[in-house]
């Protein structure tokens, strides 16, 4: 049913951008974008642009056009299908501890050039080739974005990409605790401040709601930080959740030349 619900958001969203950009006469330059290949980032990946907020830094890699098909983006099931474009975007990020981290673009604003918003439709990890955090050095891995436009909509310059935030889920195969405490020995951060922590499960208020923990600060390197820098670290490794926003403007081709 969310799948579902999901689906109809995306066709109603996209159906209000096509109606409002069909008129629309932008005055910048059109961007001649590259084709992307089916490969995927990967951390060795060079970078068009870098940016770094909260200690995490994010690298666009690649940006350009993927596959055009048809499709249905109206709320009548009957119509005749509209042609589309996915535009994909190839990004990667630092990670503060070896969690499973994921980088987050918004719904309706990750990618915007004109007056559109594309809207994005899909995203893909290989966590294969994600550089593990170890306590010393911080890990990084890449996502792939895909955003929608259509088909005859031309991309003009500037382009504006933007992601909200980094969070994390425990890794599979590990209860809360096992997580939380292999995120504190593999995030350099605590492991340079030398905190020692333990940890208990806490029951979850229903079954709606995922399970909690409570941590304490057993030890901690007292001339590398203060028992409230400790705790604070503990603290954020606890959220799981890290706030930008990075916001990268390209202003024109010379971005995508040999």
């Amino acid at each position: 049913m969310r799948l579902h619900m999901q689906r109809w958001i995306y066709k109603l969203l996209f159906f209000v951008i096509l109606c409002a950009v069909s008129g629309g006469h932008g005055v910048s330059a059109q961007a001649a974008l590259p084709t992307i290949l089916p490969d995927m980032p990967k951390p060795a990946d060079s970078a068009l642009l870098s940016q770094t907020v909260s200690d995490i830094t994010v690298e666009i890699t690649r940006i350009g056009y993927g596959d055009q098909e048809m499709a249905n983006f109206t709320e009548n099931p009957t119509a005749e299908p509209l042609p589309y474009r996915n535009v994909v975007v190839d990004a990667c990020f630092t990670k503060p501890d070896d969690g499973e981290w994921f980088l987050y673009a918004d719904l309706t604003d990750g990618f915007e050039f004109g007056e559109t918003n594309a809207i994005s439709i899909n995203s893909l990890y290989d966590h294969r080739v994600e550089i593990q955090a170890d306590g010393k050095k911080m890990g990084e891995d890449c996502k792939r974005f895909y955003y929608l436009i259509p088909a005859d909509q031309k991309i003009t310059f500037p382009l504006m990409i933007r992601f909200r935030h980094i969070f994390t889920l425990p890794r599979e195969g590990m209860g809360t605790c096992e997580n939380f405490l292999y995120r504190v020995k593999t995030s350099p951060a605590a492991q340079t401040a030398g905190i020692q922590a333990t940890c208990d499960d806490v029951q979850p208020l229903s079954e709606w709601t995922s399970s909690q923990f409570a941590f304490n600060l057993v030890s901690y390197d007292s001339q590398k930080a203060t028992q409230q820098e400790a705790n604070q670290i503990l603290r954020d490794i606890q959220a799981g959740i890290v706030y930008g926003p990075w916001i990268f403007t390209i202003e024109g081709e010379d971005l995508f030349s040999e």
